[in-house]
């Protein structure tokens, strides 16, 4: 009969092999000897010269590593003298903003800070995710949070669970789509042309989406855009200790362009109020806390409503198309350069206007 040591000297060497592949693996994804999304994100851009600024970018799908926005940025505030650590992760909310600032701030030593907000979806990112509600298991998240994003093994198992739990999550949500649909929809969703996660969502969710994020129009839209004013605040505080400037730059939902893309949001079934257009309540919200903080804020939506939403956004999207990263990214290298002290801007974003 095995006894009792035995099996516990055979479990910690287990315990003791796992460990130890694990840590092989993450040295040899931190060497770079095998691509890994973290290594990918962390390689600085722009400048070559060792003493340049840097601006750590953090953010979601309007700014992700190797996307147009990240290229044109990229090349503009290299040209200037700058470089560019993109750790942006498409999807990512507020609380996986501050994750990104608390795991690599101190590793990037950036001279300014970039933060992404989008209008669109931010607020309700927060109030849907679980890890943000107050409990135990949220309190030992938060703690996790920022060391698991310093692991690159964390990140390439993430990215792969990601793939396959949208692939199997997007097949669900096209079954699950109402047979009386319109036709025209559902073959569009099917064909990966509209997003069946945006057509299968719950009545209720419709309902105060748009207004939730753009309005804060209910007390949970409120309550929740304290909160994110808190996560502001810890980043302010963070970007202040390592000496940098911290910048927020707020992306338009295409809705507050227009009424042209309400109508189709409103054909899926979303509640798109027309004070949308007109009332911009999450901006000026932001831009007052901004200001009573004194951190810096780039608004594109007063430019961007000089033109049309066609002119800016992908159709059927709420993504900018090459115009609107043009656009985004003369607008940013103008504001960044400025803070930074330096020159340069306009040369660098004379090539790709629209």
């Amino acid at each position: 009969m095995t006894s009792l040591r035995a099996i516990v000297e055979r479990t910690l060497i287990a315990g003791a092999s796992v460990l130890a592949a694990l840590g092989g693996s993450e040295l040899v994804l931190r060497a770079g000897l095998v691509s890994n999304p973290l290594s990918r994100r962390l390689a600085a851009s722009g400048s070559r010269d060792p003493s340049a600024s840097r601006v750590l970018l953090i953010g979601d799908s309007f700014v992700y590593k190797g996307g147009r926005l990240d290229s044109l940025l990229t090349e503009a505030l290299g040209q200037a003298g700058a470089q560019v650590v993109n750790v942006a992760v498409p999807g990512a909310g507020p609380l996986q903003y501050e994750a990104a600032l608390d795991a690599f701030g101190a590793r990037v030593h950036p001279r300014l800070v970039l933060l992404s907000v989008f209008a669109g979806n931010d607020i309700t990112d927060m109030m849907t995710d679980p890890s943000g509600r107050r409990s135990l298991w949220s309190e030992l998240h938060g703690w996790l949070r920022p060391r698991l994003w310093r692991l690159s093994l964390y990140h390439l198992v993430n990215a792969v669970r990601a793939e396959v739990t949208e692939r199997r999550a997007l097949g669900a949500a096209i079954a699950a789509l109402p047979a009386g649909m319109d036709p025209e929809l559902a073959s569009l969703a099917r064909q990966g042309r509209v997003s069946a996660f945006l057509l299968a969502a719950p009545a209720d969710r419709k309902r105060t989406f748009f207004g939730d994020n753009l309005l804060l129009d209910r007390p949970e839209s409120r309550r929740t855009f304290v909160e994110l004013t808190h996560i502001l605040e810890r980043m302010d505080r963070v970007t202040h200790k390592l000496g940098a400037d911290f910048v927020i730059v707020v992306f338009p939902d295409a809705t507050q362009l227009g009424d042209s893309r309400a109508a189709w949001w409103r054909r899926l079934g979303y509640v798109v109020d027309d004070r949308i257009s007109k009332q911009p309540v999450l901006q000026r919200e932001l831009r007052h806390w901004a200001n009573d903080h004194g951190v810096h804020i780039i608004d594109l939506l007063p430019a961007f409503s000089t033109r049309s939403v066609d002119d800016l956004y992908l159709p059927m999207d709420v993504h900018l198309n090459d115009a609107g990263d043009a656009l985004a990214a003369r607008m940013l290298t103008d504001s960044i350069v400025a803070i930074l002290g330096q020159k340069g801007a306009g040369e660098a974003l004379a090539r790709p206007r629209p």
